[in-house]
C-alpha cells in the first residue's frame, strides 16, 4: 500500500544529457594536476613555521630539535626526489592545468580556404 503523497506525485526520469544540453554553452571546467613534489611542500612549510614558533616561544629544546630533525628529513627527501625526477622523468615535475569550456567562435582567415 503506497502513501497518498506518492500517488499524487508525478515522477519523470530524464537523462543528464537532456538537462545539461541547454547549459553546455555556459559550462566550463578546470583540472589542475600538481607536480609530483607538491605534497611535500605543505609539511615542509608547516614544519618551518612550527620550528620557528617553538624557538620564539621558548618551548623545550627537545621539541624544537625534534621539529628541526623532521624538517631536515623532509628537505632531504624533497631534494632526493627532485634530482631523481630530473634524471628519470622530468615531466613529473610539471604542473598541468587543463581548462575545458565553450568553444570560441572560429572565423576562417581571410584569403584562406579550408575546401580542398
Amino acid at each position: 500500500m503506497r502513501p497518498d503523497w506518492i500517488s499524487e506525485a508525478v515522477f519523470e526520469v530524464t537523462e543528464f544529457s537532456e538537462v545539461a544540453a541547454p547549459l553546455s554553452d555556459r559550462m566550463s571546467a578546470t583540472l589542475v594536476r600538481p607536480d609530483l613534489l607538491q605534497p611535500l611542500l605543505w609539511p615542509m612549510t608547516i614544519l618551518m613555521a612550527g620550528t620557528v614558533a617553538l624557538a620564539l616561544v621558548g618551548a623545550p629544546k627537545g621539541l624544537t630539535i625534534l621539529f628541526g630533525i623532521v624538517l631536515v628529513i623532509n628537505v632531504v627527501l624533497y631534494g632526493v626526489l627532485h634530482v631523481g625526477c630530473l634524471l628519470t622523468n622530468p615531466a613529473a615535475l610539471r604542473t598541468e592545468t587543463i581548462t575545458v569550456g565553450p568553444a570560441a567562435p572560429h572565423e576562417p582567415e581571410a584569403g584562406r580556404s579550408d575546401e580542398a
